[in-house]
């Protein structure tokens, strides 16, 4: 069930344990204004509103979609497409963000879903970029303990080539390995009404 604006404001100004005339003060606002709002006679924009949630020690999205419908489907089906990463990494990105940017706004939480899923997997991509770099100076790093010398020739031990492409092919499954679970583990948690919540990621869309 949805609440209004004021009703949210209320609830969490009562949960942090202050008064109206308190949240006035913190706020710079006044205290009829802080009357009005929680009454629903008015809803604050722009500066009140950041006033407001500063003072309430909340982000202004957590305030705002309390106004907004549920819609775990939508988040869950977010969630979910990010496998198609298996398909080609890229999609992995791609699709989570077709489905989102014409419901953005939209729908309670879905905003949050969707930049936690763009920004796990698009460090997921970086880091599977940069694997096959890393891999080649390895690589060539111990080209020369891979050689062997026979009869005054240099030669290339399989056994020791085995080992290395071993050392470079063990990264990319456990990346692979860890997008799977992620996914999964949030795809149920998404089901369920719950927040996803990802490894650490580099935020390249914010929150």
């Amino acid at each position: 069930m949805n609440s209004s604006l004021g009703s949210s404001i209320q609830s969490i100004r009562k949960h942090r344990a202050l008064s109206q005339s308190q949240l006035a003060e913190k706020s710079g606002l006044t205290l009829r204004t802080i009357q009005r709002i929680e009454a629903d006679e008015t809803t604050p924009r722009g500066d009140s509103l950041l006033r407001i949630a500063s003072a309430l020690e909340v982000s202004i999205q957590e305030l705002t979609d309390s106004q907004l419908e549920e819609n775990p489907g939508l988040n869950a089906s977010i969630v979910w497409s990010s496998l198609s990463f298996i398909a080609f990494p890229f999609l992995g990105f791609l699709i989570p963000l077709i489905i989102w940017l014409p419901k953005r706004g939209r729908y309670k939480a879905v905003d949050k879903t969707a930049k936690t899923v763009l920004n796990f997997q698009a460090t997921w991509m970086l880091l599977l970029i940069l694997t096959p770099f890393v891999a080649g100076v390895y690589l060539a790093g111990v080209m020369e303990d891979m050689t062997t010398t026979t009869n005054g020739h240099n030669e290339v031990s399989p056994s020791k080539v085995a080992g290395a492409i071993k050392n470079v092919a063990l990264p990319l499954l456990l990346l692979s390995l860890t997008n799977i679970i992620a996914t999964v583990w949030n795809g149920i948690r998404a089901m369920k009404g719950k927040q996803a919540v990802y490894p650490p990621a580099i935020p390249f869309i914010r929150k």
